[in-house]
């Protein structure tokens, strides 16, 4: 089982066990505009240009349904950290908000 954690500061846990599929789903509170999409980035720690995975979503309703393939996933080694970039973009192409921070690979908790 693949578990998301908010560890305060930005940064994210991820713990998950061989065989896991990742996936999981991120919501706009304040609602998600007619053709936004989410750009989702995961680069080696203190390392922004150098992209491990970079994919762009479309939303459901208010909720962006992020999974990655069984090689993306294999990336994300236990026990390293990465810097992630969470990128909100309208239909126009403008760029809405940006969260980024840690995410921290522990397997098999």
């Amino acid at each position: 089982m693949i578990q998301i954690k908010d560890v305060g500061n930005n940064r994210l846990k991820i713990t998950y066990t061989t065989g896991d599929t990742f996936k999981f789903a991120i919501a706009d509170d304040s609602g998600v505009q007619s053709g936004t999409t989410l750009r989702f980035q995961i680069s080696p720690d203190g390392e922004r240009g150098t992209m491990l995975i970079s994919r762009i979503y479309s939303a459901n309703g208010d909720t962006f349904t992020v999974s990655l393939t069984t090689a993306e996933a294999a990336q994300l080694l236990p026990g390293h950290t990465y810097d992630y970039r969470l990128t909100f973009i309208n239909a126009a192409g403008e760029v809405l908000t940006t969260i980024s921070g840690l995410l921290d690979v522990i397997w098999g908790v």
